[in-house]
C-alpha cells in the first residue's frame, strides 16, 4: 500500500533487516531525498525501519535509532492531535533487539522522542508510530524537556513559515563506553543531535545528554557547524549541493507569539 503524505510518496508500514536494507530506504525514497546517511560503523547490526512519516536506522546492539530523518510540510506543521502516550516495544525489529518501555522505569531518563511526536500530530497513525520505542533514545529531562523541546517547538513554525517546509535528521552520540539503562541495556547517549533543512540553509545542533546544565540554555546556545555533527556522531549526511558543512549557521529568526495564538485558534475550531 503506499500513500501520499506532506506531499511525499512513502510506503506504508515497512521494516526490513540489515541484509535487506535496500528495500526500506528506496521505499521510504522521498524522505530520503538526497541519499540515505551512512555510519562510519556501517557493519553494526542494525535494521531499517520505514514509517508512514519518518524513516530510521535502528542500531540493534545499543537499541536505539543511529538517525531518524523526516519531512514537515507547511500544512501539517501545526497538527491539533493530543499526544497519544502510546508508547510501546517496537514489533518489527528482531526478537530480543528493541527497548521495551520497562527499560526506563528508572529516575534518570525520559523516553526521549528522537522524532517529537508533535511532528506528527495532524494525523492519528503517524503520532502513534511516534511512540514506537525504536524512536527513542534515554534523555534527561533537562535537555529532553529544555533546549531539546525548545528547537522541535521552532522548527514546526519554521515549516509553517515556510511553502516547501523543512526536513530534519537527528541521531545520539555516544562515548566509548555508553552507560546502559534496563534489562536490554539500552545505551545513554552523551549528547543529541540535530539538522533541520530549510531552503538552501541548514542549522545544526549538538545537546548534550546533561543532568542540569550551569545555566539556563536555549537550543541555539548549541549551534555548531554540520561537519561536527558527522564527527562526533561517525555519520555523512547527504544533503543538498551548496549546503556549508563547516560554517556554524545562526539561529533563523522567529516570532512565537503569532504562530502560537493561530495554532490555539485553529485547533479550537475543531473542538
Amino acid at each position: 500500500m503506499r500513500l501520499r503524505l506532506l506531499g511525499w510518496s512513502v510506503a506504508a508500514t515497512l521494516a526490513l533487516s540489515a541484509e535487506t536494507a535496500a528495500a526500506p530506504l528506496e521505499d521510504c525514497a522521498a524522505m530520503l531525498p538526497w541519499g540515505a546517511p551512512v555510519m562510519a560503523d556501517v557493519g553494526r547490526p542494525h535494521t531499517y525501519l520505514c514509517r508512514l512519516a519518518y524513516v530510521l536506522r535502528h542500531n540493534n546492539l545499543r537499541h536505539v535509532p543511529d538517525w531518524v530523518a523526516w519531512p514537515t510540510g507547511k500544512v501539517n506543521a501545526a497538527g491539533c492531535l493530543p499526544r497519544s502516550d502510546t508508547f510501546r516495544a517496537d514489533p518489527d525489529l528482531p526478537p530480543g533487539v528493541g527497548a521495551t518501555p520497562s527499560d526506563y522505569d528508572e529516575p534518570s531518563f525520559d523516553q526521549g522522542h528522537v522524532a517529537g511526536d508533535a511532528y506528527f500530530n495532524f494525523a492519528v497513525e503517524p503520532e502513534r508510530q511516534s511512540f514506537l520505542m525504536s524512536n527513542m533514545t534515554p534523555q534527561t529531562p533537562a535537555s529532553n524537556r529544555g533546549p531539546y523541546r525548545g528547537l522541535e517547538m521552532t522548527s514546526r513554525e519554521w515549516a509553517a513559515d515556510t511553502d516547501a517546509g523543512i526536513w530534519t535528521i537527528a541521531g545520539p552520540i555516544f562515548p566509548a563506553r555508553p552507560k546502559t539503562i534496563g534489562r536490554t541495556r539500552v545505551a545513554v547517549p552523551a549528547a543529541n543531535w540535530k539538522i533541520v533543512l530549510r531552503g538552501d540553509r541548514a542549522v545544526a545542533v549538538i545537546i548534550p545528554n546533561l543532568a542540569s546544565y550551569v545555566a539556563p540554555h536555549r537550543w541555539d546556545d548549541f549551534i555548531v557547524p554540520i561537519a561536527e555533527v558527522e564527527r562526533q556522531a561517525g555519520i555523512r549526511i547527504s544533503l543538498p549541493a551548496g549546503i556549508s558543512r563547516v560554517t556554524r549557521e545562526p539561529a533563523w529568526p522567529v516570532d512565537h507569539g503569532p504562530w502560537t495564538l493561530a495554532h490555539q485558534a485553529a485547533c479550537a475550531l475543531l473542538r
